[in-house]
């Protein structure tokens, strides 16, 4: 009987082994994802942060061209239309963002279809945060960071909308001053 309590002992300290080698090979793979995930965000980050450059680049650029502030103090039209223009095109490089990371999630599999990547990423980026479509369990991760760079980026957006308006309220209100003629 010694020798059956002997086998009892032995095979309760092998499976202990295995389960140990399996929790160590879980938290090898969950810290390989995390790091995959943290290394996709920090490129996806990358991708948005140059696209807002370029955005604000050419806006920048709009603001300073001489031969668009001329025809833009012409009238009040012109004005609010330079800052719709300026509205849409933050529009749609925040659209071109959200359809990078719904790209990313097809690529990696995480979304089945275009439709629910498009709509996953746009909920995400927006921090509307529906529920209703949510990530494969392994990729959660990246949902978070699109939302934290999509509230990033809205800031950095609106931040830009402002700028743009005030800057065409500056040149009302010079203009108003160098011909107090003209109507505010």
């Amino acid at each position: 009987m010694g020798g059956l309590a002997g086998i009892g002992i032995t095979m309760g300290a092998g499976s202990l082994r295995a389960s140990e080698n399996s929790e160590l090979q879980e938290v090898e793979v969950t810290s390989a994802l995390l790091l995959s995930q943290f290394g996709l965000a920090v490129v996806m980050i990358f991708i948005c942060t140059v696209i807002h450059i370029l955005l604000t680049t050419v806006i920048i650029a709009g603001n300073h061209n001489e031969k668009l502030r001329r025809w833009m103090a012409r009238s009040t039209l012109r004005q609010v239309v330079v800052i719709a223009l300026a509205a849409l095109i933050t529009f749609v490089a925040m659209a071109v963002e959200i359809v990078a990371w719904a790209l990313l999630y097809l690529q990696l599999g995480a979304l089945s279809d275009v439709e629910k990547a498009l709509y996953f990423s746009a909920v995400s980026f927006t921090s509307l945060g529906y529920g209703d479509v949510t990530l494969q369990s392994h990729y959660r991760l990246l949902g978070s960071f699109e939302a934290l760079v999509g509230i990033l980026m809205a800031g950095w957006s609106a931040a830009l909308l402002v700028a743009v308006s005030q800057k065409i309220i500056a040149m009302r209100r010079d203009s108003h001053q160098t011909d107090p003629s003209r109507p505010f």
